[in-house]
């Protein structure tokens, strides 16, 4: 677990969330619920490792703001889609099992980016996500490589500056009309986010990370932390025929208990 979970090298790391991210799609509820608890115990295991070489890089607070958007985020969406599921000429019964799993798919795939962003910064996470880019990009893998750390920067410092300013407008105006509302929210917004992307272009130049050399990681990756990833990546693809097994004898025994009635 703690050479999965290192935050000076995520390399281990970012296989076995992508494969585990892409067959989150394929799996029955089941394996979704397996990988969901997993990515779930890995983030509080993350958390929770303040005396171990395992130290959380994002801040408690702002993982959990992160954490609360993406429950929020799959609760709405799953009430659109419950609700045009009604729409057209699914059952209710059938609607409600799709629209459940749908729910556990997006909670797996964002208890898998928590447990990615609790273990190392953007910056070792770009850096590892460069390293195995840089067959693909060449020479110019640091672009995407800042990019990306650029991105996972801002996402959380966004979704902060929104929160301040529906706030702050909430306070100062509170007899305002929604429809003003929204327009002073998302100019305001707008406005501040300009602003922290000037300080942000700033602070990239003036710590020289506008330049290739630094975004080159030149360290070999730990090969039984590489081997533990590779097993994972196997595991999960077991659990994918495990859990089609699984449902394919579900099926067998409903039927055989139908044939009993």
């Amino acid at each position: 677990m703690r050479s999965l979970l290192n935050p000076a090298d995520p390399r281990p790391l970012l296989p076995v969330i992508a494969v585990w991210g892409l067959i989150t799609w394929k799996l029955e509820p089941l394996g979704l619920l397996v990988l969901c608890l997993t990515g779930g115990a890995a983030t509080l295991f993350n958390l929770l490792a303040k005396d171990s070489g395992i130290r959380p890089r994002t801040d408690s607070g702002q993982l959990l703001k992160m954490a609360r958007g993406m429950l929020l985020f799959s609760l709405g969406w799953s009430c659109v889609f419950f609700l045009l599921s009604l729409i057209g000429t699914t059952s209710l019964e059938q609607a409600a099992v799709n629209t459940g799993t749908l729910a556990l798919r997006l909670l797996t795939v964002a208890t898998l980016g928590l447990c990615l962003a609790s273990t190392a910064s953007p910056r070792v996470l770009s850096l590892a996500l460069g390293w195995y880019l840089r067959p693909i990009f060449g020479k110019r893998v640091w672009e995407a490589a800042l990019a990306l750390g650029l991105m996972i920067h801002f996402l959380p410092l966004a979704l902060t500056t929104l929160n301040q300013a529906r706030e702050s407008i909430r306070l100062r105006l509170p007899n305002c009309p929604i429809r003003k509302k929204i327009i002073l929210v998302v100019s305001v917004t707008l406005r501040r986010l300009t602003q922290k992307s000037w300080e942000q272009a700033i602070a990239v130049v003036s710590r020289h990370l506008d330049r290739p050399e630094a975004w080159i990681l030149t360290a070999k990756p730990a090969i039984p932390a590489m081997l533990k990833a590779f097993l994972l990546c196997m595991a999960a693809f077991g659990l994918l025929h495990a859990d089609s097994l699984w449902s394919m004898l579900l099926n067998r025994y409903s039927v055989l208990l139908q044939d009993i009635v």
